[in-house]
């Protein structure tokens, strides 16, 4: 794989694949009025169509369209945004000092902010309109931690 660079030094340099970079030049190229949504939407070249990545996505989670896909990315990004803001005052109020580490820390970690970013899943959810869509991601993340088998699915 071909890929450009930055900078001359390559230990600090950020790597795009030249597929990448094709496909920004080409976005830009069109002077589209949403260049996001062209790249995430297009296919990766002409040569070699395949479904983009946000087409795979809602094929796989079973969504009606890419606004789905894309509030369901956003929920994600909330959520984890979230758990990594309250981590160091809930911990802190413990008394657990992050400095330390080890696996004492770990594990107090995620049993604290496991079931938390599960709420916290549900909660951005319900306000960006996916609660239904997080709700059975809940319900299939419980039945693998108690063990159940999958519910079947009607056809």
């Amino acid at each position: 794989m071909v890929y450009l660079t930055n900078s001359r030094d390559d230990s600090h340099a950020w790597k795009l694949p030249f597929r990448t970079w094709k496909a920004i030049l080409r976005m830009y190229s069109l002077k589209t009025p949403n260049p996001f949504l062209y790249f995430a939407m297009t296919e990766t070249s002409q040569e070699n169509p395949q479904k983009t990545w946000l087409k795979r996505l809602q094929e796989r989670w079973k969504l009606k369209n890419i606004w789905q896909v894309i509030m369901v990315l956003v929920v994600f990004a909330c959520t984890g945004m979230t758990v990594l803001y309250i981590k160091k005052p809930i911990l802190a109020l413990l008394g657990v000092d992050m400095s330390t580490g080890g696996f004492y820390i770990t594990v107090l970690y995620l049993v604290l902010v496991l079931p938390l970013y599960q709420l916290f899943l549900l909660f951005y959810g319900f306000i960006f309109g996916q609660f239904s869509f997080f709700w059975e991601k809940e319900k299939q993340f419980f039945r693998r931690i108690t063990g159940q088998k999958p519910l079947e699915r009607k056809r």
